[in-house]
């Protein structure tokens, strides 16, 4: 009877380690819904959700984020809020989630504000000269910082377009964008170009296009401006004595015949204040 009793009590504790164990054995998981989020430079929330077979924790926040909560157990939605980006940096950092050994990564991007505002103009650009179409558009409209977009070199506080010989048909409205440094779109089809208010514009060059309409007003940066063979009727402004640079069509060509000083009015073109009266094309 002892030796029954003996046996039994084996057992059962026979039975409790090997559940224990199994119990020990039991695969931790965690897993996220996604594994990258991109925030707009204005911040704001998203939701990912979390799913696991255990307690978990999040760490690697930053100051400029808050998440959610930060602990949980099973199956949680978190909340991450990411504030306002205004400075000249974009912003990254990746959030890890761990249940027991097991681990997941949240990758976080924020745009910065002035490139973020830049991306929207160059995409306004691409749709507005017919870009499905352009010789060469790699990396255009892709996610891809803009630094990769062809013919696009920017850095913070200065930009450089440079779409020249591309096809591009349509316009080009660039206006207000005082980071645009140097803009060289010449020989394509462009019919219009804003570039007002542009007060970093060093150099444009535009020539061998289509253009009845060329406003640069407010360019008090610019020193060297191609314009020529282009369908542009205007005079010429007074502030452009500070160009070192003035290539242009004349409106006006003049000649000499029986010792009087005659003109042809060619109907496109640039002239100076008092043109044709005064004879000869100059200031």
């Amino acid at each position: 009877m002892k030796r029954f009793i003996f046996l039994l009590l084996v057992s059962i504790v026979g039975f409790l380690f090997v559940a224990c164990n199994k119990e020990d054995e039991v695969q931790l998981f965690i897993n996220l819904d996604t594994t990258e989020i991109e925030f707009a430079p204005d911040g704001g929330n998203r939701t990912v959700q979390v799913s696991g077979n255990g307690e978990w924790s999040i760490s690697g926040d930053g100051d400029w984020l808050e998440v959610s909560p930060k602990t949980g157990k099973g199956n949680v939605a978190v909340t991450i809020t990411v504030s306002e980006n205004d400075s000249y940096d974009d912003r990254e950092t990746t959030l890890l989630f761990k249940c027991g050994q097991e681990t997941a990564k949240l990758k976080l991007f924020q745009w910065r504000k002035e490139e973020a505002q830049i991306r929207e103009m160059l995409v306004k650009l691409y749709h507005d000269t017919d870009g499905d179409n352009w010789r060469n558009k790699d990396n255009w409209l892709s996610d891809k910082p803009i630094n990769e977009w062809y013919g696009i070199y920017y850095s913070p506080g200065k930009l450089t377009i440079s779409l020249l010989y591309n096809q591009l048909k349509g316009t080009i409205d660039m206006s207000s964008c005082t980071i645009l440094w140097y803009l060289y779109c010449q020989v394509n089809q462009l019919t219009s170009l804003d570039v007002s208010g542009c007060t970093s514009l060093t150099e444009l060059f535009c020539f061998d296009n289509q253009l009845t309409s060329l406003n640069v007003s407010g360019c008090t940066s610019l020193t060297e401006f191609s314009c020529s063979y282009n369908k542009i009727l205007s005079e010429i402004p007074e502030w452009f004595r500070q160009l070192t640079l003035f290539e242009h069509d004349s409106r006006y060509s003049y000649y000499t015949e029986n010792d009087e000083t005659k003109y042809t009015d060619n109907g496109v073109g640039w002239w100076y204040p008092g043109e044709p009266g005064k004879g000869y094309h100059g200031q």
